[in-house]
């Protein structure tokens, strides 16, 4: 799978999760103060947030152009079809991971992918375990990455799949071990995972699970299909692609630099804010003027 690589605000996010985490399952007093630090960081979550959401509506632009043009001359292109190819692939999925189905599996699975997702299964059975997936809500498919080669089978998109379901791990006779929600205690999870998906013949198979926005910060979509058909194949072909991935990637910087730069004034106006705020309150208390 794909590593996060950190930003600006990932890593300063990191920087104070456990704190905030170590709290949550403690005391009153612990909960108090996981709180206080939540409100003291709540304008660099916002900051992150807007950062995020910029980066993913470029990003979801130009995947959306790229499968437009490729939808005219292909239509195994069609965005209706591979959002839901995608939410068909992750329900199924999730249906033979909690049964444990190795061989059903492969189905859906791109060759490249098929031993490193069937090994993570496996390694649940060898433990005589069952991961149960259920009551899963898929609440929305966005494509944010789209590449379209002149070799259809390298042909490949991504789609952020957000939702909730239930999820936990029981023992081969039926015990539950433990419980994988984003609470103690709760089967109940969020869904916010990259799959990426890459094509073979007419079908779209899935060829990596991430949880990484690599897609959203670093890659680009590009539709190479358009150069071969305008300049062929050799050196032409190769100095357009090249040029093209080029522009992307400027372009891709210039809007991570635009969505930092907002990103981080939203941060700093809140704690402006803050000050402003919390001035006014001593002020008021102390009796300064």
């Amino acid at each position: 799978m794909y590593a996060l690589k950190p930003t600006l605000f990932s890593l300063l996010i990191w920087a104070v999760a456990l704190p905030v985490h170590a709290g949550a399952g403690g005391t009153s007093g612990q909960d108090q103060a996981s709180w206080y630090m939540i409100l003291l960081l709540l304008p660099l979550l916002l900051g992150f947030g807007a950062y995020r959401a910029i980066l993913r509506s470029f990003a979801k632009k130009a995947a959306g152009s790229v499968v437009r043009k490729a939808a005219i001359r292909d239509a195994a292109w069609n965005q209706d079809q591979l959002k839901k190819t995608a939410k068909r692939s992750f329900v199924e999925l999730q249906n033979l991971w909690s049964n444990n189905d190795v061989e059903g599996s492969l189905a859906f699975l791109h060759p490249s992918y098929q031993s490193e997702y069937c090994a993570e299964l496996k390694s649940i059975i060898a433990q005589n375990q069952r991961n149960q997936i259920s009551q899963i809500n898929v609440m929305s498919v966005e494509i944010l990455l789209a590449k379209d080669y002149a070799d259809d089978d390298r042909d490949m998109f991504v789609v952020l799949i957000k939702g909730s379901m239930e999820d936990a791990l029981y023992s081969a006779d039926g015990r539950l071990l433990r419980t994988q929600g984003n609470k103690d205690d709760s089967a109940r999870r969020t869904i916010n995972e990259y799959w990426y998906f890459q094509r073979s013949g007419d079908d779209w198979l899935l060829s990596n699970i991430s949880q990484s926005h690599d897609a959203v910060v670093d890659e680009v979509s590009l539709d190479e299909q358009s150069l071969a058909s305008k300049h062929g194949e050799g050196i032409d072909y190769e100095r357009a692609v090249e040029k093209a991935q080029t522009s992307k990637e400027r372009s891709k910087s210039a809007q991570k630099l635009l969505a930092s730069i907002v990103g981080i004034s939203i941060a700093i106006g809140g704690y402006v804010l803050y000050f402003y705020f919390f001035r006014g309150v001593w002020r008021t208390i102390t009796g300064f003027f």
